[in-house]
Parts: structure tokens; sequence; C-alpha cells
């Protein structure tokens, strides 16, 4: 007696709909980090329209400052409750940048008895270069290169974000317009841009400028670009808090 042949079930609509779905988030996310990964010349200027090379992503570095130390006297007076107008150029942030925003060098903001773990991007071990500050058409830009340990090795990526500085309760923010990462535009994607934009800064949050210069911002009544400048306004320390103040 032959075999009885075993019946073939009809693929059901969702289960068309749902692989469907998932070849086109797969496909998204492959050409996602194609882009991400892809080179990104470095320039000091924009090339001219009629010069730029098809589909070449660029990364325009701002002034990085040489043959002045005035940062040095503003940070210092920052540190020490200077009350009033700061004005400070693109060389002033970028070599203030080079001097303390580099990972990996000075001492941990956490201190000499805390363990600091490697800092990490979404979970993978992750490094980041000093971010390079250029002023233009009244925003900031600012781009930093990150190396990203990944299956199969690292993966050098140029992450390049725009927008302009607003003053708060809690000190100076920075308002995101757009952000790249290598050729990809992060903002297609919602939400995307502002979670990768704090996963970033985490790999700065460890640095001794942090804690040293981070609670200052607090003190920034107004912040401003002006004639391609950056201008902020410190006030006064705030009041302590009142348990604070009940302590003996």
């Amino acid at each position: 007696m032959a075999p009885k042949k075993k019946e073939e079930r009809p693929v059901g609509l969702t289960a068309v709909m749902v692989l469907a779905a998932l070849a086109v988030f797969l496909g998204a996310a492959l050409a996602f980090s194609s882009l991400a990964v892809d080179d990104v010349r470095e320039v000091n200027a924009p090339p001219p329209p009629d010069e730029r090379e098809p589909g070449q992503a660029y990364w325009v570095k701002g002034d990085p400052g040489t043959g002045t130390q005035r940062w040095r006297t503003v940070r210092s007076g920052i540190l020490t409750g200077f009350e009033g107008e700061v004005v400070l150029s693109e060389g002033d942030v970028n070599q203030w940048s080079r001097a303390h925003l580099v990972p990996g060098t000075g001492t941990p903001a956490g201190g000499d008895g805390d363990e600091v773990r490697p800092p990490t991007l979404f979970g993978l071990r992750a490094s980041a270069t000093a971010p390079d500050f250029r002023i233009e058409d009244g925003r900031l830009h600012v781009g930093t290169t990150l190396n990203v340990a990944v299956p199969g090795g690292d993966r050098r990526m140029v992450y390049q974000v725009s927008g302009t500085l607003r003053e708060t309760a809690d000190g100076l923010r920075f308002r995101h317009e757009n952000s790249l990462l290598g050729r990809a535009p992060l903002g297609y994607v919602p939400v995307l841009s502002s979670v990768f934009a704090r996963e970033v800064r985490g790999l700065f949050a460890a640095l001794e400028e942090a804690g040293e210069i981070g609670p200052h911002l607090r003190r920034i009544e107004s912040a401003s670009i002006e004639d391609g400048e950056l201008v902020l306004v410190f006030g006064p320390e705030p009041p302590p808090a009142a348990d604070e103040a009940a302590e003996p």
C-alpha cells in the first residue's frame, strides 16, 4: 500500500506579510550598515558642487586654532566662578577639545577608587576621537571618528551632527537638527538620531573634564552664535538646596 501523501498547508496571509516585513527590515539594515561604514573624506572647506565626486561623503573640519592659548584663560575663569560674557572662536573650542576631550587620557571622572568600565556604544566596545567643532550659518557642527568593535573586527565610522544651542534649567543643551553616520542619515529613523547622540555622549562621560566643567554649564544664562563665534553668558553659582543649607 502506497504511503499517504502529507497534505501541504496553504501559507496564510499573515505569514506572508511578516516575511515581507522582515525582508524589508533586513534589507534596510544592510543598506544602512553599508552607508554607515562608507569612507568619509576630511576637508578644510566644502568643495565646489562641480568638483564633488558622486557618492562621496565629506567632513568639513573646523579651524584647528593655532598660535593662541586664550582658551586656557577662559577655561580657568569659568572654573573659578567667572560671571559675565564669554566669546569663543572655532579655534578656541577645538584647542580645548584636543586638550581635554580625548577619551582614554587623564583621570576618569569616577575617581581613583572607582572601577571604570570601558565605554560602549549600544553595548559594543567603542572609542571616539576628540570632537571637532565648526560654526557656520548660525549653527554648530560637531564631528568625531568612532571605532566600534563588532564581530569580524573593528569598524571606523565618522559621526557628524549639527544644530543650535539653548540654555535650560539644567544648563547648556545642544538641539539636534540633523546627523550622519558615514553617509547614512540618522534622521530617517524616528528617535534614532537622539538615541545615537546620547550613546556617543556616553563615550565622553567618564572623562575628568566632564566632572570639572560640566557643573559650571548650569550657570549659563544665555547661549548664542554671533558673527561666527560662540557667545555664552555665565551667571552666579546657584544657591544651595534647602536640605544642604540646613546641614551643620
